[in-house]
């Protein structure tokens, strides 16, 4: 079962360049090259594909999640990634397919995952400059 407790969470870039936003998922700190994708459905394929493996990934689409997760739809059996960023997480997927919510899928796995982070601009900053690493950290509650 997914955490009731959101803690304040950012991705953090080398340069000192944050993006404040929510931890969801597993609570947890995790670094790697960041990179966004701006596809429109697929996000179970993409977050257990290898190629993605030790990456922090941003899904550009505002939310993720809606469908859920189920067995089917996996690239691989692992979860590759260190973390997902997401604007808006869908905590109650609404897909006959989905056997649990992305968010349930993702603490399973222990992926540090960020939600309510504008992935607008994270976009932006990743096109000035691409091939950056971060770190998604976790912040006291006073900190947001």
């Amino acid at each position: 079962m997914v955490t009731d407790f959101r803690s304040p969470a950012r991705l953090v870039f080398e340069d000192g360049t944050a993006f404040e936003g929510w931890s969801c998922g597993t609570p947890r700190e995790a670094s790697g090259v960041v990179e966004f994708k701006t596809d429109v459905v697929g996000y179970q394929e993409i977050i257990t594909d290898p190629k993605y493996s030790s990456k922090i990934l941003v899904m550009t689409m505002p939310q993720i999640g809606n469908y859920g997760v189920n067995s089917e739809d996996s690239t691989s059996d692992e979860v590759p990634i260190t973390g997902l960023i997401v604007r808006e997480m869908c905590y109650e997927p609404s897909n006959y397919r989905s056997e649990k919510s992305l968010p349930q899928f993702l603490e399973e796995r222990g992926i540090a995952t960020l939600d309510g982070v504008d992935t607008r601009a994270v976009t932006l900053y990743l096109r000035d400059n691409p091939g950056s690493t971060g770190r998604i950290e976790l912040m006291e509650k006073e900190a947001i």
